[in-house]
């Protein structure tokens, strides 16, 4: 019976000890698989500085309108072609870009009729009035807008605008071409943008707080840089996709009153009258600024009267 218990329990031993081995053997291996992983992720977060974070924050292209160029946008050059990469905007970057304004000056039958057909010219082109100011006299009624059309309903409208009008006093087109503008400013920014590049990868291999720090002070320069130029990208791009038209028009309410503001010959005796009184009291004013002088010229009169009073009582 002894031998029999002293078997039993080197058997339940020798199954302890062989589980024991199997899952330190296990947790070796798991140990040994997870481990790259583990060393990779740290590294990664190692080479991550606070300043990298915000740059990488930074480069995140804002939310656009169709169309826009962005500062993070690139444009590789394939022969005489750029292709933007980042996939917004559509149409050929060189095409011509030229910002058209017209001046308009237009007499008019009936002022709330041409108001009403100059709407629907407007809505009709897709176009939008940007500023309006109305003036009324005793000789007419008038107004003056701001519109805003594509450019390619530019010439319709204007012509629109003449064909119904009554006489047209004033008619001035101008025309800038903008495209050697767009095309310079675009040439700088991608510049800037491969300057950028190489200070990002030099803020990668920066090995302490103050190279990170002055890295990312040139990396802030030259995002204002690229971010100016993104701006005057999109304003030369807007203001020639949009043409402006100056327009003033008028109804003439009472050709007999065009003379009625020169003054009548009661009205300038009248007008003399008062600049002669507003003349005399600015002398008065004047003088009254110089009494401190008067009391001097006062004292001294006494002055000289005393001495020869005194001198004629002596003699």
């Amino acid at each position: 019976m002894c031998k029999q218990s002293i078997c039993a329990s080197d058997t339940s031993s020798s199954f302890k000890t062989n589980f024991m081995n199997c899952v330190l053997k296990g947790m070796l291996v798991c140990i040994l698989f997870i481990s790259p992983f583990i060393s990779c992720d740290t590294i990664q977060s190692e080479n991550k500085s606070p300043a990298f974070d915000k740059l990488a924050d930074n480069d995140v292209p804002p939310n656009e309108q169709p169309g826009e160029y962005n500062a993070n946008d690139t444009v590789e050059q394939g022969g005489n072609s750029p292709v933007r990469t980042s996939g917004r905007g559509s149409g050929n970057e060189w095409a011509k870009k030229i910002i058209k304004t017209a001046f308009l000056n237009i007499e008019v039958k009936q002022y709330k009729d041409f108001t009403t057909v100059l709407q629907e010219i407007v809505i009709k082109s897709g176009g939008y009035i940007a500023k309006e100011e109305q003036s009324q006299s005793d000789y007419k009624l008038g107004n003056t807008v701001e519109i805003k059309v594509p450019v390619d309903q530019f010439d319709p409208v204007v012509n629109s605008l003449a064909s119904v009008a009554l006489k047209t006093n004033e008619r001035k087109i101008q025309s800038e071409d903008v495209t050697a503008a767009v095309v310079d400013t675009r040439s700088r920014l991608e510049a800037r943008k491969q300057v950028r590049l190489k200070y990002l990868d030099l803020l990668t291999q920066a090995k302490n707080m103050s190279e990170i720090l002055q890295v990312q002070k040139e990396i802030d320069d030259i995002q204002e840089e690229i971010e100016a130029a993104s701006g005057r990208i999109n304003y030369l791009t807007h203001a020639a996709a949009l043409s402006t038209i100056r327009l003033t028009y008028f109804q003439v309410l009472n050709p007999g009153a065009i003379g009625n503001n020169e003054p009548s010959y009661g009205m300038r005796l009248l007008n003399s009258l008062k600049t002669g009184a507003t003349w005399m009291g600015e002398l008065v004013i004047g003088l009254l600024s110089l009494w401190p002088l008067f009391i001097f010229i006062f004292l001294g009169w006494l002055l000289i009267r005393k001495t020869r009073f005194i001198r004629s009582r002596s003699k």
